[in-house]
């Protein structure tokens, strides 16, 4: 894969104590919603948990990342689980849910534009600290590498737009209900302290 753009624009994460925290307000899954998240990251380092996400220990939750067996690794609700193996450099992730009352509940994870493996999952809700380069509240399992492109919608994505996500097709400028809903960090600031929402033009830290 090749990404375009040079990769020193970007954040690079130290694996230690780099992230960016925001907090996104609860919401809930539903027969038209649901939720995706997808992000591109240059991999430097195997063997680890490395995740980033919402998560507070005992409460609903949604994070993707890598196992320490090197699986590509999520969670949406109560329930998590991890496919396929992640390699060294630059991937595309994402993993997406809906909850429907007229089908079980699963959720899906996608790498570089293909579905990996599916989970069932409990759980009708998501809220709280979404930390970028670390998970939820407590900043554990921190990533290494450079991550750009991070996407948080509020619906459920196909698996064509996940690969249209993937390949910068989907533009979070353009019209209603095409650009994600809860945030779009881009990551390409190259020096300071905040990065930017494109969804709402605030700063995080």
């Amino acid at each position: 894969l090749q990404l375009l753009g040079e990769r020193d624009r970007y954040l690079w994460f130290n694996g230690e104590d780099n992230y960016v925290s925001v907090f996104i307000d609860e919401f809930s899954f539903g027969v038209v919603y649901g939720v995706t998240l997808d992000f591109w990251w240059f991999v430097e380092e195997l063997n680890k948990h490395q995740q980033m996400g919402i998560y507070t220990s005992g409460e609903p939750r949604l994070y993707l990342g890598a196992h320490e067996d090197n699986r590509v690794f999520g969670s949406v609700g109560d329930s998590y689980d991890g496919f396929g193996e992640l390699t060294l450099g630059w991937h595309h992730l994402a993993i997406k849910a809906s909850s429907n009352i007229m089908s079980d509940d699963i959720a899906m994870i996608y790498l570089d534009g293909n579905l990996l493996g599916a989970f069932m999952f409990m759980g009708s809700s998501v809220g709280g600290i979404f930390t970028i380069g670390a998970r939820g509240s407590n900043f554990s399992r921190p990533m290494r590498g450079v991550i750009r492109e991070v996407k948080l919608w509020k619906r459920e994505l196909s698996s064509s737009e996940i690969k249209d996500s993937m390949n910068g097709l989907i533009i979070p400028e353009c019209e209603e209900g095409v650009y994600p809903d809860l945030g779009y960090w881009p990551l390409n600031e190259g020096t300071g302290n905040t990065v930017q929402n494109r969804v709402n033009g605030s700063y995080d830290p």
